[in-house]
């Protein structure tokens, strides 16, 4: 079992997101990054869809009341367990009445805690994804506990497992690989030459339903239309001018224009872009 003393800045319980559901208006949810979140899923052998703690730029501090097996990946940060460090993207072992410690991120967003085996939470329509609405609690609750599924105590030599190399980039210019989105016909040669020609800045909301980006008047049209089905990844442009790439906790339905379309890759690297960066849409004809 692990008790959470602290929760950090914002950490839930995730894993690949509920699917089948978009026509009752429920999101997918599910990790932001699923690279990290499927890696850490590989260094401990564990299902392919086994739930873990997704935590945004401050994690928490957790009591370990069972000796267990853990990872961490995704965005680089401190992790500390009975007060030395232990590095990122290899299994830990953690023995009964341990402290562990996860800090601040020093580069990209969100980092990705699992445990060998998994730990029990709540299912919701086939998943354990948090979601406000659909699960009873859309995070992690300090002083929460979870019982871990995997027995460690009679484990006396250190655990072998996959090491994986971080796949979270340093860049201060971020590349998207976009395409052609629904109603990218709409709009004017010149209006899509602005787009695709402009670096733009990440604004200050950049949470799991959306990333608003800070843009110009330029972007501004009059082009109207109906509510319509909404795609995780969807680029939406305000008639402000104003850009929302849509996460995976964003609506079902929308009627702004969908513009542009991240590819899948492109959605798991803007869950570990930060505020103030820069971005450049590229578009694949």
């Amino acid at each position: 079992m692990i008790r959470f003393k602290e929760t950090g800045f914002y950490t839930s319980i995730q894993d690949r997101g509920r699917f089948g559901f978009r026509h009752l208006g429920v999101p997918v949810a599910g990790a932001l990054d699923q690279i990290s979140y499927q890696n850490s899923n590989l260094i401990l052998g564990n299902e392919s869809n086994t739930a873990a703690f997704e935590i945004t730029m401050l994690g928490p501090t957790i009591e370990v009341l069972k000796r267990c097996c853990f990872c961490v990946t995704g965005a680089d940060i401190e992790i500390d367990l009975n007060g030395e460090s232990v590095p990122m993207n290899t299994a830990v072992i953690a023995e009964k009445g341990s402290l562990l410690k996860i800090g601040r991120v020093k580069n990209g967003l969100r980092a990705y805690l699992n445990f060998k085996g998994g730990f029990s939470s709540e299912i919701k329509l086939n998943s354990a994804s948090q979601f406000s609405g659909i699960t009873k609690e859309n995070r992690v609750s300090p002083l929460s506990t979870y019982e871990l599924k995997e027995d460690f105590s009679n484990l006396i030599s250190e655990y072998k497992s996959n090491t994986l190399v971080s796949t979270v980039e340093q860049s201060e210019l971020m590349q998207l690989e976009v395409y052609k989105g629904v109603d990218f016909r709409l709009f004017p040669k010149e209006f899509i030459e602005t787009l695709t020609k402009t670096e733009f800045m990440i604004g200050s909301s950049v949470d799991r339903m959306a990333c608003q980006l800070d843009t110009k008047s330029e972007l501004a049209h009059t082009i109207d239309r109906l509510s319509s089905p909404t795609y995780v990844g969807a680029v939406q442009c305000t008639p402000s001018g104003k850009l929302l790439i849509l996460m995976r906790d964003s609506q079902t339905t929308g009627g702004y224009p969908r513009l542009l379309q991240c590819t899948k890759h492109s959605v798991n690297r803007l869950a570990q872009i930060r505020p103030n960066q820069r971005l450049k849409f590229v578009l694949n004809d």
